[in-house]
């Protein structure tokens, strides 16, 4: 997982154009204008603690399905947001999902889900971009207990802390490579904990485990190669750790790919085979 530039769009004047566009459900949003604002408010001031914000009581039904109308069916304002949302990510933020960093970014996660908080439904800062396969899994639940179940790819600071390590083994010349989640510099306990819970949330280990044969057949393959062949132990170790960097570098330090190519580096078997 990594940070994501947070939406710079104005909230306000976001829910207006989409609202002026619903004509069977625009009196009733423009009736919510004041009430919808002011849960903005309070969703902007609890963006580290997320968790501590609750359902509202305020909407009826039918407020709630014209709330929900403004994202699930599509308006032209409401693709220009999406778009936006997009477009914040950049060239490297479109490759891969900030939630899992496995696939591309093709669908929108609503961070408190819609069903719960229909008011937050085209609240740009709530709307995170991620892959289908996250998407899915996480669904409308949020919260382990107390404590919100996914990290905020937005507001939790997360990059710049190490958290994933990895090891690699072969057992009956099959490679295997061993994840853990660990808090050594200094990660606050409940974001911490967080973490554990979006790994298992997003079935992480197991999705990264899938991925592992096809990296270590590629760099097999790369010191079978002429020029590489007569390459020192220490000269192919040196290579992979650019690679680590330049990855680390493009998707920070807990980028999966980077954490399992640090492992086999260190790996005897692959550098001696």
């Amino acid at each position: 997982m990594r940070n994501i530039t947070i939406p710079t769009i104005i909230a306000e004047s976001t829910f207006e154009n989409i609202s002026n566009s619903k004509k069977g459900h625009q009196a009733t949003l423009k009736a919510l204008k004041s009430d919808l604002f002011k849960r903005y408010s309070i969703y902007e001031g609890n963006v580290q603690k997320l968790e501590d914000i609750t359902p509202s009581d305020r909407f009826s039904v039918s407020d709630k399905e014209a709330l929900l109308h403004c994202y699930e069916v599509g308006t032209k304002p409401l693709e220009a947001l999406k778009v936006a949302i997009f477009n914040t990510l950049g060239d490297i933020g479109k490759s891969y999902c900030p939630y899992c960093l496995i696939s591309e970014p093709r669908t929108i996660d609503h961070y408190l889900p819609k069903e719960l908080f229909p008011e937050f439904s085209v609240l740009p800062i709530n709307l995170i971009p991620c892959c289908f396969d996250c998407n899915n899994t996480r669904g409308k639940k949020w919260l382990t207990g107390s404590n919100r179940n996914t990290i905020n790819t937005y507001f939790d600071a997360i990059e710049n802390k190490r958290f994933l390590y990895a090891s690699f083994d072969v057992k009956d010349e099959i490679p295997q490579v061993v994840f853990s989640l660990k808090n050594e510099e200094g990660i606050p306990e409940y974001i911490f904990e967080i973490i554990e819970s979006h790994f298992d949330t997003f079935k992480l280990q197991a999705r990264y485990r899938n991925q592992i044969n096809s990296i270590v057949s590629e760099i097999y393959s790369r010191f079978s190669q002429p020029k590489h062949k007569l390459l020192t132990d220490q000269e192919k170790q040196e290579l992979l750790l650019e690679e680590v960097k330049s990855n680390q570098a493009n998707n920070g330090k807990n980028y999966w790919k980077a954490v399992v190519i640090e492992a086999l580096a260190s790996s005897e078997f692959l550098i001696k085979n």
